[in-house]
């Protein structure tokens, strides 16, 4: 089941316009919420935010580029309350659908950043599967690739089953967890360095 499956689902089932992808790092959250984004835009969203949320610092900054992509008169030097109430306001008020994405989301996000309201949908990624967002929660920790797609992502290979390399290659993806991320740069790592 991908990622759009299960947000579907899990917006369908519960009316909850938020999801919250959860898991350990390298697990590829930000990578899936990246590929929801690309195939559902514009089809099912005409506007797609993508929020650095690691810091308070970086969520003035994100919703600063919100306001001047959306030309709302702000000063960057205005209070950055006065700002997110009027970022937030124009979510809760577009009539086209839209798509914000709170990428690293690992503290306790402050809720005067997240619309309430509104014609979209939330997602959140976050290393944190005890902060509560009000979100559906998809734990990515569960979620282990399979053997043949991180054989195909190791070898740098769709064609697995005649590499010759297959029981090295399993003890290295059972030693990374089937973590993607790891898997990746290991692959990485012996195509540049073995190849």
């Amino acid at each position: 089941m991908t990622f759009s499956t299960n947000y579907d689902v899990c917006w369908t089932t519960t009316g909850n316009p938020a999801a919250a992808l959860v898991g350990l790092g390298g697990m590829g959250k930000t990578q899936i919420a990246l590929e929801y984004c690309y195939r559902n835009f514009p089809s099912k969203y005409q506007y797609v935010f993508w929020i650095l949320a690691e810091s308070k610092q970086a969520l003035d900054i994100s919703f600063a580029k919100v306001a001047r992509l959306l030309e709302i008169p702000v000063e960057d030097k205005e209070e950055p309350a006065l700002r997110i109430s009027l970022i937030k306001q124009w979510f809760e008020n577009a009539k086209q659908r839209w798509l914000l994405v709170f990428d690293n989301a690992d503290d306790d996000l402050d809720i005067d950043y997240i619309p309430s309201l509104g014609n979209g949908d939330v997602i959140f990624t976050s290393r944190n599967s005890i902060t509560d967002y009000n979100a559906s929660t998809i734990n990515l920790d569960v979620m282990k690739m399979g053997m043949d797609s991180a054989l195909s992502l190791l070898l740098r290979t769709e064609d697995v089953l005649n590499s010759g390399e297959n029981a090295e290659s399993r003890a290295i993806i059972k030693e990374l967890d089937h973590l993607p991320l790891a898997i990746d740069l290991a692959g990485a790592y012996t195509c540049r360095r073995f190849r």
